[in-house]
């Protein structure tokens, strides 16, 4: 992804409400991330299943999920920073 680089003019939103509307997407996310994780697979819950990579293979799809969150919050992170220090 690309990062957005919003022009601060007396016509649009401050410097100040650019960065609180990041800063509130990287709170949702971090509750996301924290929501993921209670569904991260454990083996204990493949014990019976027939399929030996089904928990190798959960695991995976969880982390990748996972990653999207802490790439897409990184992003917004650098976004609000960028923002901020152009005064």
């Amino acid at each position: 992804m690309s990062m957005m680089h919003p022009r601060i003019n007396i016509n649009g939103m401050t410097r100040k409400q650019h960065v609180a509307n990041r800063v509130a997407i990287m709170e949702s996310l971090q509750a996301a991330m924290k929501a993921m994780a209670e569904i991260r697979p454990h083996g204990r819950d493949y014990q019976t299943c027939s399929n030996a990579d089904a928990y190798n293979d959960d695991l995976a799809i969880y982390q990748e999920r996972f990653a999207f969150l802490v790439k897409l919050y990184n992003e917004i992170q650098n976004e609000a920073i960028s923002i901020q220090e152009n005064e």
